[in-house]
């Protein structure tokens, strides 16, 4: 069967507000910030885009059998790759094919966790004494000399070797699954794409790749969409719906009490559909 969408996942980051003027921002609607990262004006998917970090899945080095080696390495007691994922029995996206050596739900995690790591310099992983169940995440801090000796390193297997080195393993337990979207029909590179929510208690550091990724943001959902609004800013459809669903929690713990609760998460691939008109057109997505 021939697959008209790419498989990816995207990760969307929440964590608190711990920036040094925020005491002067107590006005803001919501404890925490969302992170987007704005694609090059050169990108030939969503030019001058704000999306969440991701991109498609290497099943080569996603779903490698090496990392239940690394694990069983490192020796995390209370942690295995057994996932209880709510949509996964449903969603093609989590299908795993013959030729792959770890469930999807796993090793799409995974391709999420190294493609943020690869755009933005946040890495989402846990080391061996972190090993308990949390509602959030963890997250190791990188220099910008580690971070730039990663992207200039031309193996295909450099997560896989980074992870090993520095001990640590994905967090794709605090990766928590979130709606599936399809690509419209109308795009030329279309993407089938899962969304997992992480909340962090601190906002890490970011350092982008200046390759696909120009610039990055932390905004509340309030931001975002009022800067899409008034034109300062493009949103794609799942942001924008993303983003309007997030307005319903204003503090980091009900988000990730939502998320837990699987608010976020559906049985049911997500296709916003374009209809042109005589001024214009329009985009109809579910529930709006």
């Amino acid at each position: 069967m021939i697959r008209r969408w790419r498989d990816a996942s995207s990760v969307i980051i929440a964590a608190r507000r711990n920036f040094p003027n925020f005491q002067k921002q107590q006005s803001a609607p919501t404890d925490y910030v969302v992170l987007t990262a704005q694609r090059s004006s050169k990108s030939s998917f969503l030019p001058d885009g704000h999306v969440f970090p991701g991109g498609v899945i290497e099943p080569q080095n996603d779903s490698s059998e090496q990392w239940s080696d690394l694990l069983q390495k490192l020796q995390f007691r209370n942690l295995n790759l057994h996932l209880n994922d709510k949509t996964s029995g449903a969603l093609n996206i989590y299908k795993t094919p013959k030729e792959e050596q770890l469930p999807r739900n796993i090793s799409l995690r995974i391709a999420a966790i190294r493609e943020t790591f690869e755009e933005c310099g946040i890495l989402l992983c846990r080391l061996p004494t972190e090993d308990k169940v949390s509602k959030f995440g963890h997250n190791l801090i990188l220099s910008e000399t580690e971070v730039a000796k990663f992207n200039s390193d031309s193996s295909s297997n450099k997560f896989y070797e980074l992870c090993a080195q520095l001990k640590c393993f994905p967090d794709v337990w605090s990766l928590i699954e979130a709606r599936n979207w399809l690509t419209p029909a109308f795009f030329k590179k279309r993407f089938d794409t899962v969304f997992f929510i992480c909340c962090l208690d601190q906002t890490p550091p970011v350092q982008i790749d200046r390759g696909e990724i120009s610039d990055f943001m932390w905004g509340t959902p309030q931001e975002y969409l009022a800067l899409h609004k008034a034109g300062k800013m493009n949103l794609p459809p799942p942001q924008l719906y993303e983003f309007n669903d997030f307005t319903q929690f204003d503090s980091l713990q009900a988000l990730a009490d939502a998320a837990h609760n699987r608010h976020f998460c559906s049985d049911s691939c997500f296709l916003p559909v374009r209809f042109l008109l005589k001024d214009g057109a329009v985009i109809i997505m579910p529930g709006l």
